[in-house]
Formats: structure tokens, C-alpha cells, sequence
């Protein structure tokens, strides 16, 4: 039904029942248009998206087309309206969430590029100069000849050029060699890496031609000015070489590092290399920013060059006093000298840093995809079945390489408070030995917890009933010699009517292993009554102490059912509508739930429950707006005795309404997801039965529930089973 199944079944509004009624177009704008042309009514699409086409890179493209398809639609079909989970809002929407979680992740990848574009500008750099350093004594000798300027260039030029060509043509064949030698059994993405598919195409002679041609042009910028050194300018700078290059004597390392100092606090202020726009929750990368590591890294490399010639003449002076000769002549050739040594330092600077950073950077991409694989799983294995059984549970466990094992059951609920009309993904699982298995991470909670932690709510749980084992301990015990069961039901609060009404009764018992099933009472024939609402449940009706307004419901146990063995406890008593009608508001008056025959010394039958204690009992939850109530009541009862009133105001259909007693904590404790908060009470529609549920933690996201913000509920499997066991199915 498109999503929208309500739109398909009665609803209530104002005491008014409003049932679909559905017309072709041409009968609804040509014969209800005609004849009320005043008539408001709203129409729409149902429109499907193909989101496997939704890639990270058309992300902005998609949010940009969806507000010009509005604008567009609006321009056409005034008053028009577009709603799509996908932006629902520009700040929380699924591609708003989506876009900020994409921008986030590409900031290391961002980062490592600039590092390993620094280092290669760096490294072209310096080995075109020190090419250049290497072919002095040639260019000068030439320009000593009467070689021109474009004379000795051309010859750089010829020999350059042939060595990138012999370059671009290797150096493909040497990265595919490399990758399949050393780097493929180290990469490993998400989803696998098929060795077939990595081979050499055009693409990577254009980019290797690209780095090619950028080298060349590096170089050709370093033998433009060794084309103009004549052989005298050779000899003076080989016998004073200098110490220090041109950009250190106008000090423009110095600017450097204060403009890296600026930067650095602009993202330190920050808090990140992230900015967010004025107005709206929009964020968006800062180049600026993200060139913060690598301008570091240039800086130190600059300081290097400036402190490394000081500190070679410093060493240089000691080794000629207290070092051999070997190491005074070396170092004193390299304080003499220094700027290729410092040059060949810095480079070896950032390759060591860039090899830190993409040795951390590659373990955060392991990390990443081994934490999304488990997310998505839940735990190392997961066994999926549809059914599974003790025996499969047991051959699990008895397995020598499964150290721990923990069950979970997984169901789809409705809500039918707090967010109603939207579905929760309901975890059951095993507080105890669910930590032991399942994956999670503590940032996944917003206080922090580790898993164990987060589950010990539905560990603890604080119930004011007796402590007992088993399921079906929880209840009132029916002695083994008992053969009947019944109860007193009072009916005289209801008045009189002239719609034929009938309840029926029935009552649910617990066996022994944690069996179930339901005895039919009978039926309350409300004929003759009116069920309006009743007066209060402390003052019912004159009659209440008289015998004849009390009504005695039994029926066998079920001793010729081998399957069920006692002992037997009652769990619930409820009724059902079984008039085609609603069964209006109104109240029934119950007292004495009897085995009969009872013990030997009361033949009679034995009162196993008098409802003098409100505690015991809860009321069952319904799908309806209103919860029903139970009061106890001191002349309500059999002879003027206490009572248990059960009043309703939903009318009753077809659904079970009345009492239990729960095995456990009442609601069930819950961990909730986002939109949920602590202490909010929730009833699960799981469309058979409805759980009611308080949220004693939150959590942001949880291993295959938690996805996208949306929430999610998780339960004790123990607590859950014996809660919804206790309920007719």
C-alpha cells in the first residue's frame, strides 16, 4: 500500500468513524468536482528512486536536483509539496547525514594526497638541481668554447627529453611489476581485490605522461639558468661554494614559518580542517586548512636547511680536535658545502614522515573497513536461521573452535507510542553472554559504555515480584489436586441495553518446561445491558454484594494433554469481543480465583488469589489510545470483601484485553536507539502481541540495528519470551 496502510483501513476522529471510500479520477473531478466546485482535496505521486545510482560523488548534484524539481513542480502545480526520506531537511535528511559523514572521511585521504604531492615537488626539485649542480663543469666548459645560451639549453633539452621518454615508457611496467611483487597481498579493500583486474590501460601512460612532463619542465627550469653560467662563474663557485640559497638570505623561510603559524591556529580554533556555513549546519572542507600537515612538514624541512649548515661547521670544528682525520675531512667538506647534504636531510625528513603517516593512514583503513564488516555482521559469525532449535543451539556450543555462543532473535516492531507509525528493528538477545560474542565499540553509546555496561539494565531489572527460575515461575501457583478452575465476575456496573453483547473469557496457564495454553471460562452474555461508562470503581452498583450479581466462570485443567504437566500457574485472564459490534466503555467487577476441588481438607475448592493485592496484577496493553485500569476496592468484592475492578475505555474488538501477572520487570527494560530517551514507556506492536517497553539506555547505533539514526530497541531474549508467552498469541 505505498507505505501508507492507514490510509487504507477506518479511523476514528472526533467520535467519528471514517471509513476509505475509493472513485476513478473522471468521478471524482467530474462528478463530485461539478457539483461541489469548493471541495479541497489533495492528490499526489508515489514516486521510486533507483539509490544504487546514489554514489558518493552525486551526492551534491542529487540535493541541488531534488530543490530544483520543487521549484520546478511549483512553478507548474502551485502549493505542491516534495517528501522524501532522502531530504526530508537540509540538516538531518538521509543525504545531509550522508554528505557530512562523506566529508569527514575524506579528510585523510585528502591529507595524504598533499603529503605525497609536497614530497614529490620536493624530491623533482631537488634532483633536478643536484642534476644540475653535477653538469656545471659541462656548461661552463661549453660556454667557454662560444657555445650560445640556446646552444647549451638545446642540448639539455635533447638529453632531459630522452630520459623522460624512457621514463614514461618504464615506468608503468615498473609499477605494475612493484604492486604485484610487494603491495598486493598488503592492500586489501573492503569487498576484495581481483590481481586480473589490475593490468596496464591508457589511462596509466596518460598520467604517467602527465608526472613525466611536470619533471621535465622542472628540469628544463633548473638547466635554463646553468645555460648562462659561464666557466668562470664555475670556478669561483666551486672554490667558495655557497652555504646558503637565495630564498634564505631574503629570509622568505622565516615568513614561511609565521605564515605556518597563523595557519596552525586558524585550525586549532577550528577544531578541525572542517568550516560550517553562516547560516544552516552545512560543513564543507577547508583547502586551506587541509594543507596545514604538509605546510609543516615544508617548514621543517626549511628550518633543517637553515640550522643544518651551523650545525656542520660546529661538528666540523670538533672532529678536527678530537675526531680521526677521515671524519674531520668529511665533515669539513660537508660544512664547506652544505647545502646538498641539508637538501638530501630534508628530503629524508618527509619520507620518513610520509612513510609514518601512510603506515598509520593504511592501519586506519583497516581498521575502518574490519569495524564495518563487523557492524554490519554483529560478530566474528553469525548463524542465521529461521527456526533454530535446542539441538542446533547445543551442536553450536559443543563446536572446539566456538569459544562463546549467544542467541538473538530479531523482530520487526511497530510503535505505538513516541514515534507512531514508524517500524524499530527489536533485538532479543542474552545480556549475560552477548558481550562475549557481539561486536561494539564504546563511542557507539553516548555516555561511553562498553557493551557489558550498556546491557546491565536488562541484567538488574528491578521487579517487585518474588524471585523464582524458569519462564513460568512468575504466577499463582494451582495445586497439583486440582482438577477445575474458575472465578467469581460481576457484571451489575453495566446497566442495561438493547444490543446483544457478549465477552468471552478465558483464562491462560503456565505448565511445567515452560508450556502454555488457554482454558475458554465461557461467555459473558451482556444481553439486556447498556455499557456505558460505569461509575467509579469503589461504589458499584447496589446489587454488587448479592449473590445474584455474581457469576461463577470455570473450566478443566488440562489433565489429558500429556505435553502439559503440572504444576500450573495462572498468567492472564482475558476477554475477547465476540459481537459484531464494539463493545463500548464499561467495567467488570472480578473476586476469588478458585482450584476446585482444591486440597483434600477443602473439597470445597481453595481461594488461590482474593485480588487483595494490586501488585500481582497488571493490566494487559492494547493497541488503543486510552490504557486500561485496575483498582482495588474494599467493598467490591464477593460479601462486601476486596475486589479487583478492570475498567476499560477503548472500546473492546477482537483483541485479548485484560490481566496478568508479569514474570519480571513491568514494562520491559529496553535500550533505545536515537529519538529515544531514558525513562519514555513504548508499546511494541509486533503484530501479534504488544510489549510494553521503557527505555532504561540509549545508544547511537548498535551492530545491524542502529543505522542511520533510526531507532532501534534492544531487550533481554529471557525477559522478552517469558513476557510475550504470557500473552495469547
Amino acid at each position: 500500500w505505498m507505505g501508507f496502510p492507514v490510509h487504507f483501513s477506518p479511523r476514528e476522529s472526533a467520535d467519528v468513524i471514517l471509513m476509505p471510500l475509493y472513485v476513478s479520477e473522471a468521478a471524482f473531478a467530474e462528478a463530485l468536482g461539478a457539483r461541489y466546485p469548493t471541495l479541497v482535496g489533495d492528490y499526489g505521486w508515489h514516486l521510486y528512486l533507483d539509490t544504487a545510482r546514489l554514489t558518493g560523488d552525486r551526492v551534491s548534484s542529487t540535493r541541488a536536483a531534488l530543490q530544483g524539481l520543487e521549484r520546478d513542480l511549483n512553478k507548474k502545480v502551485p502549493r505542491s509539496l516534495i517528501l522524501t526520506r532522502l531530504e526530508n531537511n537540509r540538516a538531518t535528511g538521509l543525504l545531509a547525514s550522508y554528505q557530512r559523514a562523506l566529508t569527514r572521511a575524506r579528510i585523510p585521504i585528502y591529507l595524504f594526497i598533499s603529503l605525497v604531492a609536497l614530497v614529490i615537488l620536493y624530491f623533482l626539485a631537488l634532483a633536478a638541481g643536484l642534476l644540475a649542480h653535477t653538469r656545471r663543469a659541462e656548461a661552463g666548459l661549453l660556454r667557454s668554447r662560444g657555445a650560445a645560451i640556446w646552444q647549451v639549453g638545446g642540448v639539455s633539452i635533447i638529453a632531459e627529453a630522452l630520459l623522460t621518454l624512457l621514463a614514461i615508457i618504464a615506468g608503468p611496467f615498473l609499477a605494475l611489476l612493484i604492486f604485484r611483487g610487494f603491495l598486493q597481498d598488503d592492500i586489501d579493500p573492503w569487498g576484495g581485490l581481483n590481481p586480473d583486474t589490475v593490468g596496464l590501460g591508457m589511462d596509466l601512460f596518460l598520467l604517467g605522461s602527465l608526472g613525466g612532463l611536470a619533471g621535465l619542465a622542472v628540469l628544463l627550469l633548473s638547466n635554463a639558468a646553468l645555460a648562462r653560467q659561464g666557466l668562470l662563474d664555475f670556478l669561483r663557485e666551486r672554490a667558495r661554494p655557497p652555504t646558503r640559497p637565495w630564498w634564505q638570505r631574503c629570509y622568505l623561510d622565516l615568513l614561511l614559518l609565521l605564515f605556518l603559524a597563523l595557519v596552525w591556529q586558524q585550525t586549532a580554533q577550528r577544531g578541525g580542517f572542517l568550516e560550517r556555513e553562516l547560516a544552516g549546519r552545512e560543513i564543507a572542507l577547508d583547502p586551506a586548512l587541509l594543507l596545514t600537515p604538509a605546510l609543516f612538514l615544508l617548514a621543517a624541512a626549511v628550518a633543517l636547511l637553515r640550522l643544518l649548515p651551523p650545525l656542520l661547521r660546529l661538528l666540523a670544528w670538533l672532529s678536527r680536535r678530537l675526531a680521526p682525520a677521515w671524519a674531520a675531512l668529511a665533515l669539513t667538506r660537508m660544512a664547506r658545502d652544505p647545502l646538498p647534504y641539508g637538501s638530501l636531510a630534508a628530503l629524508l625528513l618527509l619520507a620518513a614522515a610520509l612513510g609514518v603517516f601512510g603506515a598509520a593512514f593504511q592501519s586506519t583503513l583497516t581498521r575502518s573497513a574490519q569495524e564495518q564488516a563487523l557492524f554490519r555482521a554483529g560478530g566474528d559469525l553469525v548463524v542465521t536461521a529461521v527456526a533454530p532449535t535446542d539441538e542446533m543451539a547445543d551442536n553450536l556450543r559443543s563446536l572446539p573452535a566456538v569459544r562463546a555462543f549467544s542467541p538473538v532473535m530479531r523482530e520487526s516492531a511497530a510503535l505505538l507510542d513516541g514515534l507512531p507509525g514508524r517500524s524499530a528493528p527489536l533485538l532479543a538477545v542474552n545480556p549475560a553472554t552477548f558481550p562475549e560474542t557481539a561486536w561494539f565499540r564504546a563511542d557507539l553509546s553516548p555516555s561511553g559504555q562498553d557493551l557489558a555496561e550498556l546491557l546491565t539494565p536488562l541484567r538488574r531489572g528491578q521487579s517487585p515480584l518474588p524471585a523464582a527460575s524458569g519462564r513460568n515461575a512468575a504466577g499463582i501457583l494451582i495445586p497439583e489436586s486440582a482438577q477445575r478452575v474458575g472465578i467469581w465476575v460481576n457484571t451489575a456496573a453495566l446497566g442495561g441495553s438493547i444490543v446483544t453483547q457478549t465477552l468471552r473469557l478465558q483464562l491462560r496457564i503456565a505448565a511445567a518446561g515452560g508450556r502454555y495454553t488457554s482454558l475458554d471460562l465461557g461467555n459473558i452474555d451482556l444481553a439486556g445491558r447498556s455499557l456505558g461508562y460505569p461509575p467509579a470503581a469503589a461504589a458499584p452498583a447496589t446489587d454488587a454484594d448479592t449473590d445474584a450479581a455474581w457469576t461463577y466462570y470455570a473450566a478443566a485443567l488440562p489433565v489429558d494433554q500429556p505435553w502439559l504437566e503440572p504444576p500450573y500457574r495462572v498468567a492472564a485472564l482475558y476477554f475477547i469481543g465476540k459481537s459484531l459490534y464494539r463493545m463500548p466503555p464499561g467495567v467488570l467487577y472480578l473476586d476469588d480465583l478458585t482450584a476446585e476441588p482444591g486440597p483434600p481438607d477443602s473439597p470445597e475448592g481453595l481461594v488461590i488469589a482474593d485480588f487483595a493485592e494490586l501488585g500481582r496484577w497488571r493490566a494487559m496493553p492494547h493497541p488503543g489510545a486510552t490504557a486500561d485500569t485496575l483498582e482495588i476496592g474494599s467493598q467490591i468484592g464477593r460479601n462486601g470483601g476486596p475486589g479487583l475492578a478492570f475498567a476499560w475505555q477503548d472500546p473492546i474488538l477482537r483483541e485479548p484485553r485484560g490481566i496478568l501477572t508479569p514474570p519480571g520487570p513491568f514494562p520491559l527494560p529496553a535500550i533505545g536507539g536515537p529519538g529515544l530517551a531514558v525513562g519514555q514507556q513504548l508499546r511494541l506492536d509486533l503484530g501479534r502481541q504488544i510489549i510494553p517497553v521503557v527505555i532504561a539506555d540509549t545508544a547511537d547505533y548498535f551492530p545491524t540495528a542502529g543505522r542511520g539514526g533510526q531507532p532501534f530497541l534492544i531487550v533481554s531474549w529471557a525477559a522478552f519470551d517469558a513476557y510475550a508467552a504470557r500473552l495469547p498469541q
